[in-house]
């Protein structure tokens, strides 16, 4: 197990850690001088307010620093988070043998696999927990210029699934990521898309205060839809994101950038 990994895995427990730290330290620093903190009990009230003030500034002025404030928070409190998830392969490469091939791999993954249903066209399995439902279908083919008459179409979906923000977080990092980077391989070219819904149970954390007031009023609704633009300059976005006052939507045309999309927001569903 590599540092990282190890440090994903107990990420709570570390945070938790350094925070019970700077506590100690705290409470050390003022019972060792706080006859000098009550004589110069001006100065120290002062210089208490200029701290909290440059956090609160910080915060207000600094999308990276109030993001890493939240993901402080989101793994301290790890909190639940229900998603879901849809992947759908189509092209003319795709037939029965590569589904066939599919199904077999995702019955031997997992210490805990399960075969709920399966027939020529569909498995619905449960491995390690998680319910996961394939499936395969054919259509005639459009394209006049080829000499395959249909295209084959695969597609993978994952129930709404509870979970712990780092329980979630490692289960996609570990075996979620890596069925679709086996899929990927055994697919070869094609046309692929990639879905992720995050539903929002009881808090929203992208609704501001303002708009908190009207979440409660009836019939009140509202979407946003924003590019998520590529780390590179000039290379076309990575994906979409839709925010509705239900759930977060994570939409992407590759598996690299639908990766990074989840890594991106997910952290937000555990506030």
């Amino acid at each position: 197990m590599n540092i990282s990994s190890l440090f994903r895995k107990n990420k709570q427990l570390i945070y938790w850690f350094a925070f019970t730290i700077i506590l100690a330290i705290s409470f050390f620093l003022i019972s060792k001088y706080h006859t000098i903190i009550i004589d110069n009990w001006y100065n120290t009230i002062l210089s208490i307010i200029g701290t909290l003030g440059a956090l609160v500034t910080a915060k207000d002025i600094s999308t990276k620093f109030k993001k890493t404030l939240y993901k402080i928070k989101t793994t301290m409190m790890n909190k639940q988070v229900s998603w879901s998830l849809f992947c759908n392969y189509k092209g003319e490469t795709i037939n029965n043998l590569t589904f066939n091939s599919i199904k077999n791999k995702l019955k031997e993954i997992g210490d805990n696999n399960r075969v709920i249903h399966e027939n020529s066209w569909k498995i619905s399995l449960t491995i390690d927990g998680v319910l996961l439902e394939c499936s395969y279908r054919e259509h005639l083919n459009t394209d006049i210029y080829s000499s395959n008459e249909y295209l084959g179409e695969i597609s993978l979906y994952i129930p709404e699934y509870h979970a712990p923000y780092l329980e979630a977080s490692d289960l996609l990092e570990e075996r979620i990521f890596p069925i679709l980077n086996y899929m990927h391989k055994e697919i070869g070219n094609c046309h692929e898309s990639f879905s992720f819904d995050v539903i929002f149970k009881d808090y929203h954390p992208y609704l501001g205060l303002y708009v908190k007031d009207f979440r409660k009023k009836e019939h009140f609704t509202f979407t946003c839809d924003f590019s998520e633009e590529s780390p590179i300059k000039g290379l076309d976005s990575i994906g979409k994101v839709t925010i509705t006052h239900k759930k977060l939507t994570l939409r992407a045309k590759s598996l690299n950038s639908f990766s990074g999309l989840i890594k991106k927001h997910l952290f937000l569903a555990g506030g």
